[in-house]
């Protein structure tokens, strides 16, 4: 059986977190089921929104104007991110230089690496 999340849920729901990552915030979650067995609790989902940034950069630019580019973008991004309320902003990088910029995001603006799977389920 699936139901609501209760507060008297939080308990049992933090049992079963893996320490890997920061429990959320409930408070600041879309929405919470968790899954009842015989008044047990044997699991438990959490909707959260997130925020995830898309960088498209002209890479037949010259280096310069494309850092200057990703910096002006990454700022932006960053604040606009804050501004809206999201407590976290997500990059997934692909392409030659993904190394290379996942470092300059780690190195100036604190991104850091994720443990566990990134999977996406297009709805």
């Amino acid at each position: 059986m699936v139901r609501d999340y209760k507060e008297s849920d939080l308990k049992a729901i933090r049992s079963l977190h893996e320490r890997s990552f920061n429990f959320p915030d409930l408070s600041r979650c879309h929405d919470i089921i968790v899954s009842v067995n015989d008044d047990n609790i044997c699991g438990a989902a959490v909707v959260k929104v997130a925020s995830e940034a898309i960088f498209m950069i002209n890479e037949n630019l010259p280096r310069k104007t494309r850092a200057l580019t990703a910096k002006e973008l990454a700022e932006t991004g960053i604040y606009r991110c804050q501004k809206l309320g999201f407590d976290q902003l997500h990059a997934f990088l692909t392409g030659q230089d993904a190394h290379s910029w996942a470092n300059i995001l780690k190195k100036r603006y604190g991104f850091v690496d994720i443990t566990g799977i990134p999977l996406v389920l297009n709805l």
